[in-house]
């Protein structure tokens, strides 16, 4: 299977994730995880995790976010460094960090804190190198980015 970031539902997934509009990403790429063979299905499933993980963050759901998170970069650890076109070695540093970010505490209920001065989770892509186009967000964790590679 080829990866076009440049246009189509990856393209608008996209788009649609550095805008911080994490439902409407979900969906774009859904639309191609639904149809995608092995190995890309499993992929587009963490970027698809990761993309709830944040809606779900947005909408206060603190420990959904969190699980979805490890579970997207539970998946991502199967996979190479750069895969599809994306700096996955990358995408995973971002999503640690994200977690780590964390806190779960117990107090009668779990429940998350965030820690101060922490930044949301991005996906940014880049053409030519990763610094090139790192998109921020309105949230508050610092965003799993995906970068491009060279197409």
């Amino acid at each position: 299977m080829s990866f076009d970031w440049s246009r189509g539902p990856l393209a608008e997934g996209l788009r649609h994730y550095n805008a911080a509009e994490y439902f409407a990403a979900h969906e774009a790429w859904e639309s191609i995880w639904l149809h995608a063979p092995q190995p890309e299905k499993l992929f587009l499933q963490a970027l698809i995790q990761t993309t709830v993980a944040l809606h779900h963050f947005s909408r206060n759901n603190l420990l959904g976010a969190t699980r979805l998170l490890t579970a997207a970069l539970h998946k991502l650890e199967t996979y190479p460094p750069d895969f599809a076109s994306i700096d996955v070695a990358l995408l995973r540093n971002d999503i640690r960090a994200c977690l780590d970010s964390l806190t779960l505490t117990t107090s009668g209920s779990s429940e998350i804190v965030i820690l101060s001065g922490v930044k949301n989770p991005r996906i940014s892509a880049a053409t030519n190198s990763p610094a090139a186009s790192a998109a921020t967000s309105n949230a508050q964790l610092p965003a799993p980015r995906i970068y491009l590679l060279s197409q």
